[in-house]
Order: structure tokens, then C-alpha cells, then sequence
């Protein structure tokens, strides 16, 4: 980027993030073209790095399109070990696997499967980038904002739960496991979380604060970023542990 004389800052929150602050045609843009970037939001990362995978883990990528999320995952483990990236639908996996071979990335395995089911050798680490109403991310996408239900959280709330109790079953024993979503509701989040720990005694949460800045993380531990807060995007994440 230096050497094409565009401007550039190192992200707030994330060592590995970048912000390009020259307007750029994204064609011309040969890091893009060659794997040696990922265009994403910032706070995308930080359920990765609350997450922790390490060299060598097998770690399971629950709803994982389009693949920013396990690309990053892999990189974290120096592309050593395996990483499982599971998608209901062909057309997603299809991204998550054009998106890893632009990248280089050999580790990540895809996966066609529904996220409440699923079923496979038990992971060290397990990341549940749960579908949610999309709260957090209303900025960048205004007409979203009409199409959303007051009735759409509990349903939501209901699938994400599942996919969770899903994932605990997938766990080793001292696994962690890594819940986010890019909602702001309460419902989608703190509830969802105090939901699984009632029902799932195994499951401890771990406080962020080692895993990111103490910022964005409240007072009950869990991550949270807020868009007119913090200037990107909104998401929670929750860390937790299996006993």
C-alpha cells in the first residue's frame, strides 16, 4: 500500500486489521487478487480472536459463509490442523471455498450441513456465527431496517439456541466454544447465553477481557461492540468453556 502511495491506518481493536482510507478501484487492487487480503468489518475479527485457535486444533466453523470468519481462523493457526466450515446451502459453501483457495488456504475443509444437527468428531474449539436479525449492521444496510419483525427475535432466539446446544454436544471436554452475532438485542444475546447455561451446566462462560480490550467488554464478560460507540460495526460475543 506503500508503495502505491495509499493511505492507510492500522485498525483500533484487531493487530491484524487494516483500514484503506484511499478511495481504490478494488480490480487494481492486486492484494485483493492475490490472497494477501480479506475485505471485512473490523469487529468480524474479534469473535476469531475470542476464539484463540492454536496450530494443530481441529476447530469447527458453524454457519461459516462467505469464509471471512475461517480464513482468519486458519491464519490463526498457521494454516496447521483443520478447520471445519459447515453451510446449509451449496451455493455459500461455494464462496467459503473460492474465498479460501484465493487466500491459500489448504486447512479449511467444507461442509454441507444444518447447523441444529450436525454431527461430527468432537472439536477442540467450536466458533457459532449464529444467522441473526442483523441490528448491529443497519448502517451499512439501511433497507434492512423495514423488514424486520418484532416476532423475528423470538424465532431467531429459539434457532440460536438450538445451534448452540448443538455445538456443545461437538465439544471436548476443555474445548471452548465461541458464541457471536452481529445483532445489538439483548434477546439474540445476553438472553440466548444465560438460556444455554441453564440448560447446559457443563458450559461455563469465560470473561473477554484477556482475549480483547477491556472497551468493548461489559460488565458480565461478554464482548460488545456498538456502531455510534465504538465505529463499527455491532456485534457480541461470548466465550465459553466446557467443563
Amino acid at each position: 500500500m506503500q508503495e502505491k502511495s495509499l493511505e492507510f491506518r492500522k485498525g483500533r481493536f484487531c493487530e491484524d486489521y487494516y483500514y484503506l482510507e484511499s478511495p481504490v478501484e478494488l480490480d487494481e487492487l492486486t492484494l485483493l487478487e492475490h490472497g494477501k487480503i480479506f475485505i471485512q468489518d473490523e469487529a468480524s475479527l474479534l469473535a476469531v480472536e475470542l476464539l484463540a485457535p492454536q496450530p494443530g486444533e481441529t476447530v469447527l466453523d458453524l454457519c461459516a459463509a462467505p469464509g471471512g470468519k475461517s480464513g482468519y481462523i486458519a491464519q490463526k493457526m498457521q494454516n496447521q490442523g483443520k478447520v471445519i466450515a459447515v453451510d446449509k446451502t451449496g451455493t455459500k459453501l461455494d464462496r467459503v471455498r473460492n474465498n479460501c483457495h484465493r487466500l491459500g488456504v489448504t486447512s479449511v475443509d467444507t461442509v454441507s450441513g444444518d447447523a441444529t444437527s450436525f454431527s461430527t468428531a468432537l472439536a477442540d474449539r467450536i466458533l457459532v456465527d449464529a444467522p441473526c436479525s442483523g441490528t448491529g449492521v443497519l448502517n451499512r444496510n439501511a433497507d434492512a431496517r423495514w423488514q424486520k419483525k418484532p416476532e423475528d427475535l423470538k424465532r431467531l432466539a429459539d434457532l440460536q439456541l438450538s445451534i448452540l446446544q448443538n455445538a456443545v454436544s461437538l465439544l471436548k471436554s476443555e474445548g471452548v466454544m465461541v458464541y457471536s452475532t452481529c445483532s445489538i438485542m439483548a434477546e439474540e444475546n445476553q438472553t440466548v447465553i444465560e438460556d444455554l447455561l441453564k440448560r447446559e451446566p457443563a458450559m461455563k462462560l469465560e470473561p473477554a477481557y484477556q482475549f480483547a480490550c477491556s472497551e468493548l467488554v461489559t460488565s458480565e464478560g461478554y464482548l460488545q461492540t456498538l456502531p455510534f460507540v465504538h465505529n463499527i460495526d455491532g456485534v457480541f460475543a461470548a466465550r465459553l468453556v466446557k467443563k
